[in-house]
């Protein structure tokens, strides 16, 4: 099953994520944006 947003999840479950590139921020060693 493929869901996005919320979906339900209980203890145990498997969870596979893929990250949605747009959405995704990242930090140097500083705390820094990367852009």
């Amino acid at each position: 099953m493929r869901a996005d947003g919320d979906f339900a999840a209980t203890h145990g479950d498997a969870v596979f994520l893929t990250p949605d590139e747009n959405r995704i921020h990242r930090f140097d060693d500083k705390g820094l944006a990367i852009r």
